[in-house]
C-alpha cells in the first residue's frame, strides 16, 4: 500500500472529526446560552413569587387587610338593607295596587248605586243596579210643567214616589225626576202649609202680648 495514500486518509479521517466535534461544541454553546436564559428567567419568576408573598404578608397582616375586611363587612351590610328595603317596596306595591282594586271597586259600586238612584228618580219606581245599568236616563217631554221646587222637596222629605205613576191623569210630569202626582204634591203643599204656619204663630203670638 501507498504510505502517502494512507497518511492522506489519516488527515481527511481528523478533518472530518474535527469539524463533527466543531458542531457538537457549536451546540454545546447553544445549549449553555439557553440554560443561562432559562436561569436568569427561573431568578425572575423567583424575584416576583417574593415580592407577591411579601404584598401577601401586608395585605394579611396589615392595616390594608383591615380596611377591605370592614368595607367587605359594610358592602354585605349594604346589600342586606338593599334586598330588605326592595322586599319592602314590593310589599307597598303589592298593597297599593290591593287598594287600588279595592277602591276601583268601591267607586263602580257608588257609581252604579248613583245611576240607580238617578234612573229611580226620572222613571218613578224603584230600579236595581243591574236595571238600572241597562236603562237610559228618560228626558222630559215638551210641553211638561216644571216644578223643580216639589220634586226636590219630595226627595228631601224621603217621600217614596215609586207607587206613582208614569202617566199622572190629574196633572202633567214635571221636571228630570217626574215625580209629578197630585198625591205627593199635596203631601208637599201639606207639608208646607203647616211650616208657615207655625212660622206665622211663632213671629206673630210674642207680639201679642208686648
Amino acid at each position: 500500500m501507498d504510505p502517502h495514500h494512507e497518511e492522506s486518509d489519516g488527515f481527511d479521517e481528523n478533518d472530518d472529526l474535527a469539524e463533527e466535534l466543531a458542531q457538537k461544541n457549536g451546540k454545546i454553546d447553544k445549549l449553555e446560552m439557553e440554560n443561562r436564559d432559562f436561569g436568569n428567567y427561573v431568578r425572575e419568576l423567583q424575584r416576583r413569587v417574593s415580592e407577591l408573598e411579601d404584598q401577601n404578608r401586608q395585605l394579611t397582616s396589615g392595616e390594608r387587610f383591615r380596611e377591605l375586611e370592614e368595607q367587605n363587612a359594610r358592602m354585605k351590610w349594604e346589600n342586606c338593607s338593599v334586598l330588605q328595603e326592595s322586599e319592602r317596596v314590593q310589599q307597598l306595591n303589592e298593597q297599593l295596587k290591593s287598594e287600588n282594586e279595592q277602591l276601583q271597586k268601591d267607586y263602580n259600586e257608588v257609581t252604579g248605586e248613583f245611576h240607580r238612584y238617578q234612573m229611580t228618580f226620572s222613571t218613578g219606581r224603584t230600579m236595581s243596579v243591574d236595571e238600572a245599568s241597562s236603562a237610559e236616563v228618560k228626558r222630559p217631554e215638551e210641553g211638561r210643567r216644571v216644578d223643580k221646587g216639589i220634586a226636590t222637596t219630595a226627595v228631601w222629605m224621603g217621600i217614596d214616589a215609586s207607587h206613582c205613576h208614569e202617566q199622572c191623569s190629574s196633572t202633567r210630569c214635571s221636571s228630570d225626576t217626574e215625580f209629578c202626582c197630585w198625591d205627593m204634591m199635596f203631601k208637599v203643599t201639606a207639608v208646607f202649609a203647616l211650616v208657615t204656619l207655625l212660622v206665622i204663630i211663632l213671629v206673630h203670638v210674642p207680639m201679642l202680648f208686648i
